[in-house]
């Protein structure tokens, strides 16, 4: 068995384990699930880490690499589908391919240190493909695509754009690919997909985000990149998949379509108080259950 995780701190790092009995599993037993890797998060929207590269500017990017690449043993590493990488203002499929180099830098050294595994977590489609658009110019991206304005409102993906979506996906790849460089060996089509928040975010309905990650599987094959492989839920909480997936994630079990698009199953382990917590337990032990790999990618 192999369970993938993403052991996270700070939302920065990532460990991996194989599916397995939930007996295999105690903190005091002999025997511990296997982890088959763990990793970070170098980079969220830029090669240097925030807007105005003070986290990391190039007098100190090689230590931060050597440190991250070299030294922590890390075997794989998340980065962002960012909106910037595509040209909304034409919004006619033109991508923003100096926006992508400069994200790629992080994947090219990452290659040059010998690590090629990496997992695309998108946090939102383009501004232009989503039904209700708040942006804050200049943060981090050229714009900051909110799926919440502190209001009431829950931002989404139109369901008339998602085609365009997941051409924009595939597209971004297919650049990648041209390249020369790695490609994803994970993609998860949204980051905490039932959470609308204040920074880039996306919210989607059980319905819409099963049609999609079917449909993203299928164009995937379809342009070459069924070796691409996808991960499902990436839930805030392990219960937040629930809403997705239903509680023991019956909605994948009893539709093969859906079933054999998925690799592996991802969760955020966060809990805020006693009662998250309790639904937490049950839900992790049907996360630990699961048949198919398993990753904590924060």
């Amino acid at each position: 068995m192999k369970l993938k995780l993403f052991l996270t701190a700070a939302a920065v790092f990532l460990a991996l384990y194989p599916p397995c009995a939930a007996s295999e599993i105690g903190l005091y037993a002999e025997e511990y699930q296997e982890i088959m890797g763990w990793g970070g998060f170098p980079s969220y929207a830029r090669s240097d880490w925030s807007a105005d590269g003070k986290f990391a500017p190039p007098v100190h990017r090689p230590g931060v690499y050597d440190a991250l690449f070299r030294d922590s043993g890390l075997t794989i590493y998340r980065i962002d589908y960012q909106p910037r990488f595509y040209n909304g203002v034409l919004d006619d499929g033109t991508l923003n391919t100096n926006a992508i180099d400069d994200v790629m830098t992080v994947v090219e050294t990452a290659r040059d240190y010998g690590v090629t595994d990496y997992l695309v977590s998108i946090w939102t489609p383009p501004s232009a493909m989503k039904s209700i658009v708040s942006k804050v110019s200049g943060h981090m991206n050229d714009a900051l695509v909110k799926g919440y304005d502190g209001v009431n409102y829950k931002s989404g993906l139109l369901a008339d754009r998602e085609p365009d979506f997941i051409r924009y996906v595939c597209d971004v790849t297919a650049y990648i690919d041209s390249l020369g460089l790695p490609l994803p060996t994970y993609i998860s089509l949204q980051n905490e997909p039932t959470h609308a928040i204040d920074y880039d975010s996306c919210f989607y309905t059980s319905e819409q985000y099963i049609r999609v990650l079917k449909n993203l599987r299928t164009a995937l094959d379809a342009r070459g990149f069924g070796g691409v492989k996808l991960i499902a839920g990436e839930g805030n909480n392990f219960d937040y998949n629930d809403s997705l997936f239903q509680q023991t994630y019956q909605k994948i079990h009893l539709n093969d379509t859906l079933n054999n698009a998925i690799d592996t199953i991802a969760v955020h382990a966060y809990a805020q108080d006693t009662y998250a917590w309790n639904r937490n337990t049950f839900a992790r032990d049907v996360f630990r259950t699961f048949d198919k790999p398993l990753m904590q990618s924060e």
